[in-house]
C-alpha cells in the first residue's frame, strides 16, 4: 500500500526494514529518506518529484523502483546477503558513496547521471530511452558502465574520468557538448561512437592497460594522450588526429587502426609485441626536435 506525504516530507529508518510500500509525494520539497544500522528497503517504490538519501541505505531484492530524481548524500549499497539491483526511473546524482557490500550492487538509471562522490559498485547501466546527460567532478570507479537503450544517446556535459571500468556502449554514441575530455585508466572502451560536432577537440587520455575496441571517433579533431592501446580491427577515427602519447596495439595480437583524416604524431607510434598497422586517408606529419615524434610500427 501507499504512504503519502502531504505536509511532512521526512522518513527515518534506523534498523529493521521497509517492505512492500509506495512512498508517495506529489510535489516539492523533496522527500528526505534517512537510514542506518543495517536498515534496508524491499519491494519499495518511491514516487516523488525528488528524493534525498542520507545515512546508509541498503537495497534488498531486485524489485525496488525509485520513480524520482535521486540525490544520494549517504551510502547506497546492496544488502550484504546477496547481489541486488536498484532501478532508478529518473536522474541520479551521487554526492556520497555508491558501493558493493560483500556481493555485487547494480544500479539501473533511466535519467541523467552525475558523480561528485565515490562510485565503486559492480555495474551501472544507462537504460533510458531518451538522451542521458553525464557529468563527473570525481572519477568513476565502478567495474562495469553500460549503455543499453536503442534510442537517444549519452551526452557528456563535463569531462569524464574512469578507473578500472569496462565501458560498453553497445554501438551507441557518447556526445561531447560542453565537455571534451575522456580519461580512462584500466578497463576498456567498447562499441562506442565518441561524437563532437565542433572544436575544441576531443581529448582522449588512457593508461593502466586501458584499450579501445570497436570505437569510432567522429569529431573535427582528436588528441591522444597517455598510452592508447588498439584492440581489434574495427576502430575508426573519423577525425584529424594528433598523437601526444604512445599509440600501439594491444599486446595480445596484431591490430589495425583506421584514421579517416589527417594524422600528426608528436609522440610515439609503435608495435607492442605483435605488429601495429595504421591506415591513414589524410596527410601525415611527424614532428622532430625537442618534442620528437617516433614512428616505429
Amino acid at each position: 500500500d501507499s504512504l503519502q506525504f502531504t505536509t511532512g516530507n521526512t522518513i527515518s529508518i534506523i534498523g529493521g526494514y521497509l517492505s512492500s510500500c509506495v512512498l508517495y509525494k506529489s510535489s516539492l520539497p523533496a522527500l528526505l529518506l534517512t537510514s542506518g544500522n543495517n536498515a534496508y528497503v524491499y519491494i519499495t517504490t518511491i514516487d516523488a518529484p525528488q528524493t534525498e538519501l542520507f545515512g546508509d541505505l541498503r537495497i534488498y531484492g531486485n524489485s525496488n523502483v525509485f520513480k524520482t530524481i535521486v540525490n544520494n548524500s549517504g551510502i547506497l549499497q546492496n544488502y550484504q546477503n546477496n547481489s541486488y539491483i536498484l532501478n532508478v526511473n529518473g536522474s541520479f546524482t551521487n554526492n556520497g558513496t555508491v558501493q558493493n557490500n560483500v556481493y555485487n550492487f547494480t544500479l539501473n538509471i533511466a535519467g541523467n547521471l552525475a558523480n561528485n562522490g565515490t562510485w565503486t559498485n559492480y555495474s551501472t547501466v544507462l537504460n533510458g530511452i531518451v538522451n542521458q546527460q553525464l557529468a563527473m567532478t570525481q572519477t568513476f570507479g565502478g567495474a562495469y558502465f553500460t549503455r543499453t537503450a536503442s534510442t537517444g544517446r549519452a551526452i557528456a556535459t563535463t569531462g569524464l574520468s574512469f578507473i578500472g571500468t569496462a565501458i560498453d556502449f553497445n554501438a551507441d554514441s557518447l556526445e561531447f557538448t560542453t565537455g571534451n575530455a575522456l580519461a580512462m585508466s584500466g578497463g576498456y572502451l567498447n562499441a562506442c561512437v565518441l561524437y563532437k560536432s565542433s572544436l575544441p577537440s576531443i581529448q582522449l587520455t588512457s593508461g593502466g592497460g586501458n584499450y579501445l575496441s570497436g570505437v569510432t571517433i567522429d569529431s573535427p579533431q582528436a588528441g591522444l594522450n597517455g598510452t592508447v592501446l588498439i584492440s581489434g580491427n574495427s576502430n575508426n577515427f573519423k577525425s584529424d588526429v594528433t598523437n601526444y602519447g604512445t599509440l600501439q596495439n594491444r599486446p595480445n595480437n596484431s591490430y589495425t587502426l583506421t584514421v579517416n583524416g589527417n594524422f600528426s604524431n608528436n609522440g610515439i607510434v609503435q608495435n607492442n609485441v605483435y605488429s601495429f598497422y595504421l591506415n591513414i586517408s589524410g596527410n601525415i606529419a611527424n614532428s622532430f626536435g625537442c618534442a620528437a615524434g617516433d614512428f616505429d610500427n
